[in-house]
């Protein structure tokens, strides 16, 4: 298999690997759940208004809805990577 993706700015948050584990966690889903799972998708990353989705919500609140940020980048690796650890 080859595949080209483009690299993020920053080399260390890949989209590639959303895409992967997207495949793992969402493809094979029953066609209700993807179509809940694409819902979420469209809303919170690629709808054009996706980056205010946490806009109603204080700024102390926001958490991973709040702007990009490196500390936001590393909170949300952390979490990631603990909840792939326990399985």
């Amino acid at each position: 298999m080859l595949c080209n993706y483009w690299r993020a700015y920053d080399s260390s948050v890949s989209a590639f690997h959303a895409v992967v584990h997207a495949m793992m966690a969402v493809r094979d889903l029953p066609a209700a759940e993807k179509a809940g799972w694409r819902a979420w998708f469209e809303h919170y990353v690629f709808a054009d208004e996706a980056a205010a989705a946490g806009d109603h919500l204080p700024a102390p609140a926001r958490g991973v809805l709040g702007p990009a940020s490196q500390d936001r980048t590393e909170r949300i690796r952390g979490y990631l990577l603990k909840s792939l650890q326990r399985r």
